[in-house]
């Protein structure tokens, strides 16, 4: 059985990439920390898709998953720009994602958006950096 994986080039949800801001060369992804089952694939790799909301350790400088616990909360956060692998792919990222800083971004097209929007807590931390609009395609529904 052959199987082909297709990885994402197209930066569906940034709204305008002449006015969005990037961070360095990119960053090592702490694999371990993306915990919630989305991000395992059935091979038991992990895939941490582009839009994908995250924020920096303190101690390593690794992406991990955004804290949202209310009091608790990261205080910066950043958009990955490819997908991250766990595992080493043909013309994939691995281990190493490049990150956006600020910028406008499609709200309803990253990957945390459900039925077009990001959950509440998410779109706190995004939204001082980040301009969420809905893409032409979809919608966006506010809380």
């Amino acid at each position: 059985m052959k199987t082909t994986t297709v990885l994402s080039v197209g930066r569906q949800f940034v709204a305008d990439e002449r006015t969005t801001q990037s961070y360095g060369l990119g960053v090592s992804v702490d694999f371990d920390a993306f915990t919630a089952a989305k991000y395992t694939l059935p091979d038991g790799s992990k895939l941490i898709p582009a839009g994908t909301i995250v924020a920096l350790d303190a101690a390593t400088g690794h992406a991990v998953p955004p804290v949202t616990t209310a009091g608790s909360e990261s205080d910066e956060v950043y958009i990955t720009k490819a997908d991250a692998w766990s595992r080493s792919l043909q013309g994939g990222s691995y281990g190493t994602v490049g990150l956006f800083v600020s910028g406008p971004m499609y709200e309803n097209k990253l990957p945390d958006a459900i039925n077009g929007a990001l959950p509440a807590a998410l779109r706190a931390l995004v939204q001082p950096r980040f301009p969420l609009q809905a893409h032409p395609t979809g919608f966006v529904a506010t809380n």
